[in-house]
């Protein structure tokens, strides 16, 4: 009776507990994403394109240098020479901007809507009338483009309407100090918004059409703007990154250099121009070159000034750009390549006495086998033991010591003589008739 009350005990105590539980909810979020760690920047590059979007981290707090316009450059296109509008910087503040003179802000020409005037006709002609009349009046336009500047980009020549772009000011920037303050991301389809670079997903291979939005402090006067990279593959000029310029002047300003590789011909490094004299330059394997200089220059193929190691050796003078990776892919400070060299003379030095020791040891081993042939089988048969002989009348351990162990051996026995054939490699065969070497071929 008390085990049966005992058990009704139990069961009601289940059910209460039963009643009284409870399903729990947690609050707080659970992260399902996993994070990369971002690369530590080494300075070793320039800013460019990365290979996962957070990578690009690395770069904020470093400074950035808004290259001036190239005063030399002379492009093959006539239309390329004009000044290049910079519509890429940005605001957050909405601007007005007045035009000077009577200069539409459109992009579109009439003669691109309608034709040519002389050809338009009734309710067209009073359109464009109309519209002309518009566009003469037009003298403000709003916009966020940082520090905006109205350029001239063509006068059409059917009815000489001029049609231009806002951009920023060419003086507001070239040759200006920005500090990276941060950077979002934005994918090449779906999202709107620039979010933070660990919240973006991008396929594998994508990378290259991510669109950045850089938030850039101007140190001239503390501005802060925002630099609109459309597809990564494209972020850098016109901008240069300060500390790879530091950098590189640390590692070669007043070093000198060597070419690292002599097995190859550096077709990169041929033809160069020397800056002094125009001669044709070819740097060859050994030749000590002395970094002068690494600065900004201007030059006639490039918009911008260029950046440049300047490479001496006696009279000699180049440059090399710096962008290009030639000298820190084919040069070595002088330094390590005589390291270097000392290290493989080492090298070969102690390969040539371990060689001389095998050949010691070798000949030691030889002469000490030779002895102990002529000890055991006497000075004829022992010398031609020695020597890796074989004649008739040695019996088979003599053979063995001369030659090795045969490959194979074919045994006949007859009438209680015992006939066997050693195999050896080459087509070469020993007889044996009762133990003796009584023939040979090959």
């Amino acid at each position: 009776m008390k085990k049966v009350i005992l058990f009704l005990v139990v069961l009601l105590n289940l059910g209460l507990t039963s009643l009284n539980a409870q399903i729990t909810i947690r609050e707080t979020d659970v992260v399902e994403k996993a994070i990369i760690k971002p690369k530590q920047f080494d300075s070793l590059s320039n800013i460019t394109m990365q290979k996962h979007p957070t990578d690009y981290k690395k770069y904020i707090g470093y400074k950035l240098f808004f290259l001036p316009k190239s005063k030399n450059y002379k492009s093959q296109f006539s239309s390329d020479n004009k000044e290049r509008i910079i519509d890429f910087l940005y605001s957050n503040d909405t601007i007005q901007i007045i035009k000077d003179g009577k200069i539409p802000f459109e992009q579109i020409t009439l003669s691109q809507i309608y034709g040519d005037p002389k050809n338009i006709k009734g309710a067209a002609l009073s359109q464009y009338n109309e519209r002309k009349k518009n566009y003469e009046n037009i003298d403000k336009a709003l916009t966020n483009i940082y520090m905006p500047h109205f350029y001239h980009e063509r006068t059409d020549k059917t009815d000489g309407t001029i049609s231009g772009k806002i951009g920023t000011l060419p003086d507001s920037v070239y040759g200006k100090y920005f500090t990276i303050i941060d950077i979002k991301g934005k994918e090449p389809y779906g999202s709107k918004e620039y979010k933070k670079l660990e919240d973006v997903d991008l396929e594998d291979g994508r990378e290259w059409q991510l669109s950045l939005k850089i938030t850039l402090r101007n140190e001239s006067n503390q501005d802060i703007l925002y630099w609109i990279v459309d597809q990564a593959r494209f972020i850098g000029n016109p901008f240069f990154l300060v500390p790879y310029f530091e950098k590189q002047r640390d590692i070669f300003l007043n070093q000198n250099i060597v070419l690292r590789y002599s097995d190859r011909t550096n077709t990169k490094l041929q033809d160069l121009i020397d800056v002094n004299t125009g001669a044709i330059i070819n740097i060859k394997y050994g030749e000590v070159w002395t970094c002068s200089d690494i600065s900004f220059v201007d030059s006639k193929d490039s918009y911008y000034l260029n950046c440049f190691y300047f490479l001496k050796n006696g009279d000699r003078e180049v440059k090399i750009e710096l962008g290009s990776g030639f000298v820190n892919d084919y040069f070595m400070l002088e330094t390590e390549f005589k390291r270097q060299k000392l290290e493989k003379q080492k090298k070969e030095e102690e390969r040539q006495k371990e060689q001389q020791e095998r050949e010691k040891k070798e000949q030691q081993e030889k002469i000490k086998f030779r002895n102990d042939c002529i000890a055991k089988w006497g000075q004829k048969m022992g010398s031609y033991i020695a020597e890796g002989k074989v004649v008739l009348g040695m019996n088979k351990e003599m053979c063995i010591a001369s030659w090795g162990n045969p490959i194979d051996i074919n045994r006949t026995i007859v009438k209680g003589l015992t006939s066997e054939q050693w195999v050896y490699g080459w087509g070469t065969y020993l007889y044996f008739d009762n133990g003796v070497l009584s023939a040979m071929q090959n």
